[in-house]
């Protein structure tokens, strides 16, 4: 059982997302930070470079919506600067981080076909949705499993058993299985249920690699 877990929506250094953050460096095998370029400080940026386990992906640039209607989008094809932001926060991300950027994260998951192809002409290797477009990338991370159980019109969490539940239904498989947390606006509760997930996640993976299936 190949996992890895991401975290969202990463910007500023308060004092939860410290601590999310510095729970998934000591307790989980890799994790990824999906950071919103516009808004990522120098502070949080300082953070992340210390952890040895964790991956940094481009969000979008600001992750604001671009489109009226269907599923949200901050770069649709009919947006004509795309490339322009894309670089300006990959460019932000990798003066902050001192590191290449290499990965991208669509907000929303969602992007438009014009962008994949420009995202492949600025260099990026890697890109992580819930469902990816056919692409010239090296490596594409699906997301598997949210525990986000729905967005609108606010952000409610999955129960911790309905998780677990599909973890184990694809445990037996050799994919790579992703678990996606975001992190905007949650509460001392979602915090509790975020360090649960990761925790019990963690724990089969380790009882999969007991029994010889881990690779």
């Amino acid at each position: 059982m190949r996992i890895f877990h991401r975290i969202d929506d990463v910007t500023i250094c308060s004092r939860e997302m410290s601590y999310v953050l510095d729970f998934f460096a000591e307790s989980v095998r890799e994790f990824v930070v999906a950071a919103i370029p516009h808004d990522l400080t120098k502070a949080i940026a300082s953070r992340i470079c210390q952890y040895t386990n964790c991956s940094v992906y481009q969000h979008g640039y600001q992750h604001v919506n671009r489109v009226s209607t269907g599923w949200c989008d901050e770069f649709p094809d009919s947006f004509l600067s795309t490339k322009h932001f894309i670089e300006m926060g990959k460019h932000r991300l990798e003066d902050l981080l001192q590191r290449m950027i290499t990965g991208y994260v669509p907000p929303w998951n969602n992007t438009g076909v014009k962008t994949i192809q420009i995202l492949d002409e600025l260099g990026f290797r890697v890109y992580s949705a819930q469902k990816n477009h056919t692409m010239p990338f090296r490596i594409n991370r699906d997301i598997t499993v949210d525990v986000v159980a729905s967005y609108k019109p606010r952000i409610t969490y999955k129960s911790f058993e309905d998780v677990i539940d599909e973890v184990k239904a694809l445990s037996d498989t050799d994919e790579e299985i992703g678990i996606l947390y975001h992190f905007k606006n949650v509460s001392a509760d979602d915090l509790s249920k975020i360090v649960r997930f990761a925790k019990e996640v963690e724990s089969m993976r380790d009882e999969k690699a007991v029994g010889g299936s881990l690779r």
